[in-house]
């Protein structure tokens, strides 16, 4: 019962959250202080209700039983991927305690790693998720809760959850390390969010200047990018000074 509470919880704040992320996206203001106290709201959540956490509610439906409210975890699962096909990665934007996390941690100061290989990373993520795949089926058991992820959120001392305090440390010094490299859903996610329909764009006010470039801390700011792991974080509309980057239908040409 407590599960179905929690989920229902965290199904209502999903979706007002994805609504909240692609507003502040229309309006120019991702990373504000609007985007930050959702990502905070989501983490607060992740750590109360371990709600939604999207990625862990899709191994535990691959892997069956009672581990999580079955079909409710599916509904969520399709829809949100659904909606990633037409305006990207609102979820991972705003509404993932895991990812929010990692973005609140990245804003810590200090040196940053930038290693924005896209090709590599993402062929790295399809063996990671191929491998949790066949260990979920093999094995009926939750990847997910080996790398630490439940029991950090629920502030449980245990070896496991070092595992993602130390991915969570990374973090602070690269971009979405879980994210990028070891998150289940956000490889599908990826794949779903390689021909968006709405999403940042440049304009004909764009003077290539690269300064949205140098900001994007994944490489999705090159003109020639799918923007299938923008994962609408806002560096890039706040570096750019001529409001040449707009969270739009397609493309305007200079």
């Amino acid at each position: 019962m407590a599960e179905n509470i929690s989920l229902l919880i965290g199904s209502a704040f999903l979706f007002l959250a994805l609504a909240a992320v692609a507003i502040l996206a229309r309006k120019g203001r991702l990373g504000g202080r609007m985007h930050l106290l959702l990502m905070a709201v989501a983490v607060a959540l992740g750590f109360i209700l371990f709600a939604p956490v999207l990625p862990f509610q899709l191994m535990s439906f691959l892997q069956g039983g009672d581990q999580a409210p079955q079909l409710m975890a599916a509904v969520l699962i399709v829809a949100v991927l659904a909606l990633a096909l037409l305006m990207g990665r609102l979820y991972c934007g705003g509404a993932c305690p895991i990812g929010s996390l990692q973005e609140l941690l990245y804003l810590i100061p200090g040196k940053k790693v930038i290693y924005a290989d896209r090709k590599k990373l993402f062929a790295v993520r399809g063996v990671v998720l191929l491998a949790m795949i066949i260990a979920v089926l093999a094995g009926h058991s939750n990847p997910l809760i080996a790398l630490g992820v439940k029991s950090t959120f629920s502030l449980q001392a245990s070896g496991s959850s070092l595992i993602f305090i130390a991915i969570l440390l990374v973090s602070v010094f690269w971009y979405r390390p879980f994210c990028r490299i070891l998150c289940p859903y956000g490889a599908l996610m990826t794949i779903s969010s390689s021909k968006i329909v709405i999403g940042l764009r440049r304009n004909q006010k764009c003077v290539s200047c690269s300064a949205c470039e140098k900001a994007c801390p994944t490489g999705e700011s090159y003109q020639e990018s799918a923007g299938r792991d923008c994962y609408l974080c806002g560096r890039c509309t706040q570096r750019c000074k001529f409001n040449a980057i707009e969270y739009d239908l397609k493309e305007k040409k200079k």
